[in-house]
């Protein structure tokens, strides 16, 4: 992928996530744009997942 073909963004995150994140991407060789990326394409292709994200309480994940 090209370098023109990439959004730069910037967003808040949970600092306690985010410090397990990186711990858990050391160990496994992953990182935030290799999720970001995943998370983007398969909310725009599965409407389960997209279910998923918009109900934090079964999703696991934080409200904001």
């Amino acid at each position: 992928m090209a370098k023109k073909d990439l959004q730069l963004t910037s967003v808040k995150v949970i600092t306690d996530a985010f410090d397990d994140f990186k711990m858990t991407c050391i160990k496994t060789k992953f990182n935030l744009q290799k999720l970001v990326h995943s998370s983007m394409e398969l909310y725009n292709s599965s409407e389960d997942y997209r279910k998923l994200m918009h109900n934090p309480s079964t999703s696991g994940s934080y409200s904001l």
